[in-house]
């Protein structure tokens, strides 16, 4: 199964699987560089992408930041429409839980790295990591629905 992963940021990371693994960052506020990613991925066949949704934490959560990442999505959503890439949600808690990804930010952010690169075998940015283990979670669970 060909997978997009994304994680979306000021700094999207995005991982594409198809036994082999490609990743990258973009910006999700600049529309040529989405659409022309993401129109390359799909000349190479994604089935299925899968994004971090957005969720607001517990208290003292910033709202401004989540209606960044909620802006995000949308672009990245629509960018996924235009191209009739299926896409699905996934809550950070639910795929950082399935890779045993604890604790504050920054040593979330070190685990998914120390997770991921074994998995792509290169060296890892934490937003790509980050997409690259959305995509895996995301594979691995579709497939099993299947």
């Amino acid at each position: 199964m060909k997978v997009l992963g994304l994680d979306p940021a000021k700094k999207t990371g995005w991982a594409y699987y198809d036994d082999f693994w490609v990743v990258g960052k973009l910006n999700p506020y600049d529309t040529k560089a989405v659409m022309r990613c993401l129109g390359e991925l799909w000349h190479l066949g994604v089935d299925h992408a899968f994004i971090e949704d957005c969720y607001l934490g517990g208290v003292g959560r910033n709202v401004a930041t989540l209606k960044a990442l909620v802006r995000c999505q949308t672009r990245l959503v629509m960018a996924l429409e235009h191209y009739e890439i299926p896409h699905t949600l996934i809550v950070p808690t639910v795929w950082q839980g399935y890779f045993k990804v604890r604790g504050k930010r920054p040593e979330r952010k070190q685990r998914a790295i120390e997770i991921a690169e074994p998995i792509t075998g290169f060296k890892l940015t934490s937003d790509e990591a980050d997409a690259v283990l959305i995509a895996e979670f995301g594979r691995v669970h579709h497939e099993e629905g299947k």
